[in-house]
């Protein structure tokens, strides 16, 4: 018989000895209460729909107390009311909760870089993305991610490393807007995200007088950082197609570089001229084993960098004093990248069209010129930093009458 159900009467209700017993609800026609001989309460709805008497189970009491079971119980018959049975509507949220839940930070990121980064060949994307979002929110589904979560991850980052948070939001935008294209989520929580930090373009580069100290610092330097610091000033190459280049990519007889388009930002394989210096410094390269890199102690490149540049600086400054009447006390900060920049601002004082000083640090050309215009201008890149290089060994070499007869370094 049909009973105003209470919470005090779910509460209190005694098990049967066997089997179930059921109490439908006065209130909610339809509504029953159930409790097991073992104890267990639950609730469930029947309903008529098409003719046929059917039951939806709605959850365990007391999880869901009389209040809502009511609430869910009248939700469900609105929905029979329009022809719909609630289980084949359950059914389908709570597989698209299960959809959900598979689609984790950590499955979605590695879809997005197996599609999207590997199509653009931008190796930094996956590894910012790994670093930064699957580190922190790995097994969470993504659509769980809010923008305060993010908010939180890029302000721990930029307490550290202020332009790296501005690189990880951008990582984040491209994320979490392919995500909501392909309906992963409803919105992004990156978007509206404002930088972090203002950048200002850097404009250090080497002075003549300090690409001497370099040089010379190089030198003292030795193998494997020495020559590769010289490489990157002679190629105007960026540090990671340096110091990962294989010696696959090496063609003495050619004399050129040809880096995959894997390891290059934007994914264009590359093809860089060497100068007599540049070929000159790989010449002179001693070969470790097998290994496939040019600058490798083992199978690895070589890496280390935060701790051999201060050694490079404290070799320069020596430099820089021997050519100074007043002792300096320190070196204008400067990082390897720099040596970039001074390898383009070298070529554009030395009289090269700007095209092609471009195309020599590995720049493509700008607008439709990049679609149609396919010649390689390797005649030309070579040429430019031929004078280039010509241009260091004159500022490094003193002239005939003023050398000395040095013992080569072995290697």
């Amino acid at each position: 018989m049909p009973r105003n159900l209470t919470d005090k009467f779910c509460r209190t209700a005694r098990p049967p000895a066997s089997g179930r017993r059921e109490v439908s609800d006065a209130l909610k026609p339809g509504l029953i209460f159930r409790i097991t001989d073992r104890g267990v309460k639950s609730w469930s709805l029947l309903y008529r729909l098409n003719g046929e008497q059917r039951r939806d189970t709605i959850g365990r009491f007391p999880e869901i107390g009389v209040a809502k079971a009511r609430k869910l119980a009248a939700g469900a018959l609105e929905a029979v009311g329009q022809g719909i049975d609630p289980r084949t509507e359950k059914a389908a949220v709570e597989a698209a909760e299960a959809e959900r839940a598979a689609d984790t930070v950590r499955a979605v990121a590695d879809r997005f870089i197996a599609t999207y980064a590997a199509q653009r060949r931008w190796r930094d994307l996956g590894q910012i993305l790994r670093n930064e979002a699957v580190a922190a929110w790995g097994d969470r589904p993504v659509a769980s991610v809010t923008r305060k979560d993010l908010m939180a991850r890029l302000d721990q980052i930029a307490a550290r490393a202020p332009v790296r948070a501005n690189r990880t939001l951008a990582v984040f935008r491209l994320f979490f807007r392919w995500c909501r294209a392909r309906d992963l989520i409803e919105a992004s929580p990156a978007a509206d995200i404002d930088p972090l930090t203002v950048e200002t373009a850097r404009e250090r580069q080497l002075s003549d007088n300090e690409i001497t100290a370099f040089w010379h610092a190089t030198e003292a330097l030795g193998w494997p950082y020495g020559d590769l610091f010289r490489l990157l000033l002679l190629t105007g190459c960026r540090r990671q197609e340096i110091g990962s280049l294989r010696w696959a990519e090496v063609d003495m007889d050619k004399a050129i570089l040809e880096i995959s388009g894997e390891r290059i930002k934007g994914g264009r394989a590359l093809v860089v001229p060497l100068s007599r210096p540049a070929v000159g410094v790989i010449g002179s390269l001693p070969r470790v084993g097998n290994a496939d890199f040019v600058f490798s102690r083992g199978k690895a490149p070589v890496s280390g960098y935060g701790r051999t540049k201060p050694i490079l600086d404290a070799l320069m400054l020596v430099e820089l004093c021997k050519t100074n009447a007043v002792a300096l006390l320190s070196l204008t900060p400067w990082r390897l990248h720099d040596l970039r920049r001074t390898a383009r601002s070298g070529l554009a004082r030395l009289g090269v069209a700007a095209d092609i000083a471009e195309m020599c640090v590995g720049h493509a050309l700008s607008g439709m010129r990049r679609t149609y215009d396919r010649y390689d201008y390797l005649p030309e890149k070579r040429a430019a930093l031929e004078k280039w290089g010509a241009h260091v060994l004159a500022l490094t070499t003193p002239p005939a009458a003023d050398r000395k007869v040095v013992k080569l370094r072995k290697r």
